[in-house]
């Protein structure tokens, strides 16, 4: 890994950038100025921001719970942004959870309807959009999975989660406590 900061043209990072050996800080810079410039082509000018990057935060289940919501439209729906190495074909769990949250969190300034816009990091970078309506059941999964993480949390019990797609050493900093605490090996 290298380490080193990245400069930033608003203002110093407060921690350090971490790069793989394989990773080039200009390339990715390159690549995220593509996706900018893509989303700002061909996302943004249908967009009517209520606020962006706007905060939440609220109980869930009896549990405190604080996000941020990417952007909220003028007409109450949540428009949370993605990067991906492919083309979604579906909204992920994790993500339905997430605006779930939003959707709470945020009250009456929400509709209930959200949009995961993914842009995809292919040789030509593309938007990807889905659309979703924040059902009770996925209110309901928020209510229940916020205290069972809380309570596993406050016993000391943190699982590893060895089949997650961000579970490597790509993706999570912590990949060298993970290993060394729970044995077998995060990977590549």
């Amino acid at each position: 890994m290298l380490r080193g900061e990245f400069p930033s043209h608003y203002g110093k990072c407060d921690l350090p950038t971490e790069f793989r050996g394989d990773e080039n800080p200009e390339e990715l810079r390159a690549q995220g100025e593509a996706l900018a410039l893509l989303y700002l082509d061909q996302g943004c000018p249908e967009i009517e921001p209520a606020a962006v990057e706007m905060p939440v935060e609220g109980s869930i289940g009896g549990v405190h719970v604080r996000g941020f919501l990417d952007i909220l439209d003028v007409h109450g729906t949540i428009i949370d942004l993605k990067t991906a190495a492919k083309s979604p074909s579906e909204i992920s769990p994790d993500y339905k959870f997430q605006v779930a949250t939003y959707r709470q969190l945020a009250g009456a300034m929400v509709n209930g309807e959200a949009r995961v816009d993914t842009l995809v990091k292919n040789k030509t970078p593309k938007l990807v959009q889905l659309a979703t309506t924040v059902e009770p059941c996925d209110l309901e999964a928020t209510a229940r999975l916020y205290p069972l993480a809380q309570r596993s949390i406050r016993a000391g019990h943190f699982l590893p989660n060895r089949s997650s797609r961000t579970c490597s050493r790509k993706y999570c900093a912590a990949w060298r406590e993970c290993q060394e605490q729970w044995g077998g090996r995060v990977a590549e």
